[in-house]
This record gives C-alpha cells, sequence and structure tokens, in this order.
C-alpha cells in the first residue's frame, strides 16, 4: 500500500490571468470560499491545496471532477465516503507559503505541513504534554522541535478527525502517536529546509512517497 504526498511551495502570487483561469476550473462553492480570503497567501495556498488533491484523486484512479464529490462529516472532516480512498489536506502561508495533500488506499491519513518560523513558542504550551516539551527544551534546535513535534501531533489528530480540541490527550511515542487507544503510525517529510511535514496513517506499513511539484500548469 501506497501513500503519496502532493507539496506545492510558493513565494510569489500567481500572475491574475493564470489565477482566474485556474480558479474557473473549480467547483463553485469552492471558488466562493477561496474567494473569500483576504490575503493573497491564503487564497493561493487552498487554491494549490485543491489542485494537488485534484492530482492527487485522480493519480488514484478517481474521475477528474471527484472535487465536486467531496462532503464533510460531522467533525467537517472532507471525504468521499463512496470511496476506498482517503485524503487530508494541510496549508500554510507565512512569507509566501505551502500547500499539502495526501492520498491513501491504507486507510485514514492526515497531513500537516508549517513553515518553519520565530513565534512565541509558550502560547501552545496548553496544547502539548510534559514529554513534548521536555522533547522541544532539550533540542539543539527548539524552534525545529517544536514545529516537528507540532506537525506529528497535529497529522495525527486531523487523521483521527477531531482536531486541536483533543491534542493534549496525544501521546508521541517511537514511530506512532496514541490518541484513547488508537495508533497513528507517523513519517516525518522535509521538503525544502524552510518547512516541516508529516503524515499519519492507520497501518504502520505503507509506503510513503513524497513529491513537489506546480500543480498550476506554469
Amino acid at each position: 500500500m501506497t501513500v503519496e504526498v502532493l507539496v506545492s511551495l510558493f513565494d510569489a502570487p500567481l500572475p491574475d490571468e493564470r489565477l482566474r483561469a485556474l480558479l474557473a476550473a473549480l467547483p463553485v462553492p469552492l471558488r466562493e470560499k477561496i474567494g473569500r480570503y483576504r490575503r493573497w497567501q491564503d487564497r493561493q495556498a487552498v487554491l494549490l491545496s485543491r489542485l494537488l488533491l485534484r492530482q492527487g484523486l485522480t493519480r488514484a484512479g478517481l474521475a477528474p471532477d471527484c472535487l465536486d464529490a467531496i462532503v464533510e462529516d460531522a467533525n467537517g472532516r472532507p471525504g468521499l465516503p463512496w470511496s476506498a480512498v482517503d485524503f487530508n489536506l494541510s496549508h500554510t502561508a507565512h512569507q509566501g507559503g505551502a500547500a499539502a495533500c495526501a492520498v491513501s488506499r491504507a486507510g485514514r491519513v492526515g497531513v500537516d505541513i508549517e513553515r518553519i518560523r520565530p513565534i512565541a513558542v509558550e502560547d501552545f504550551r496548553r496544547w502539548l504534554t510534559k514529554e513534548d516539551w521536555q522533547t522541544i527544551e532539550s533540542a539543539e534546535d527548539p524552534l525545529r522541535a517544536f514545529f516537528t513535534v507540532w506537525t506529528i501531533k497535529e497529522s495525527a489528530l486531523k487523521a483521527d478527525g477531531r482536531g486541536i480540541s483533543v491534542m493534549e490527550r496525544a501521546q508521541i511515542n517511537c514511530n506512532h502517536v496514541v490518541l484513547d487507544g488508537v495508533r497513528w503510525f507517523f513519517h516525518l517529510a522535509t521538503p525544502s529546509p524552510d518547512y516541516c511535514l508529516c503524515v499519519a496513517c492507520q497501518h504502520e506499513g505503507p509506503e510513503l512517497r513524497c513529491r513537489v511539484l506546480d500543480p498550476t500548469g506554469g
């Protein structure tokens, strides 16, 4: 079984004409959602994540109009309940930005990508465990360690579907996160030195294929 991870990085806005053409090919509700973001970085990150998703789902054998069939569950997690293919999305929009998409036929999957950047790490203490903080504070590069811990836990929470509300209950072990008795196996990747990415899977064994690409055709 394979989990495919597609990543796109950007540091400048798309030309207006290209942006309009890409948006026109998306379902109307998705175009409207993207249009509600005020910052171009957020609009572009969300757009790229959906373009990556369409590419990942079609590579998994689904029809090109598969984005029209996506629905959200009770927790707001998007999916295709009629399909054996699971997917998850992530994006960040700091100093440019990045988008990531994970597509799996090996059960549920979660992905998180973050740009490593100066932040007030203490503001996030309430979501992390004592063991998490020991890992961060004892690291040679505490900031990178924080983002590594965060993406590990966030990817597991997104695979689970309940999100950050249960983050403090998630315990990191050597290669998995335990959340309410369920294990989510994680895989770290580095799409570029400035980013930290993690994928969490329902099963331990799937092969992870991670590719950085430009889904805009530009």
